[in-house]
């Protein structure tokens, strides 16, 4: 039986940097591109300096449910295996979009086109 795991905060026991990029090179390509860049940008939010508290721990609580191997849809699930990720990611980047500069956005980018070109990014 799955453990659901509706309380984000609780996730963030989960993240590690070392983790997340595992955890992003372990992601099949059919998961798509959204996924990955929604992850990449709040890394970067989570590791700029200035972002506030409460949005470090909703980012470490979000790309920590990312990182869990069990939860409420199974990553081994074809197409829907990430749509739950996704949400929360995509949920959370609506609440603090505002503090994603331009500047993010393209190291977010540079990191995607490396991460799919090779496979080889890392932090």
């Amino acid at each position: 039986m799955t453990e659901r795991h509706d309380d984000y905060a609780s996730c963030s026991v989960h993240y590690s940097d070392a983790d997340f990029w595992t955890k992003l090179r372990v992601i099949p390509r059919s998961a798509g591109r959204i996924l990955l860049l929604k992850a990449l940008l709040l890394r970067e939010l989570l590791v700029s300096p200035g972002v506030p508290i409460w949005v470090r721990a909703a980012i470490l609580g979000v790309l920590g449910y990312l990182i869990l191997p069990l939860d409420a849809v199974p990553d081994v699930l074809p197409v829907v295996g990430y749509a739950d990720d996704v949400a929360a990611m995509t949920a959370l980047l609506g609440n603090v979009n505002y503090l994603v500069s331009d500047d993010m956005r393209g190291r977010a980018e540079q990191r995607l086109t490396r991460l799919l070109g090779d496979g080889k990014e890392s932090p």
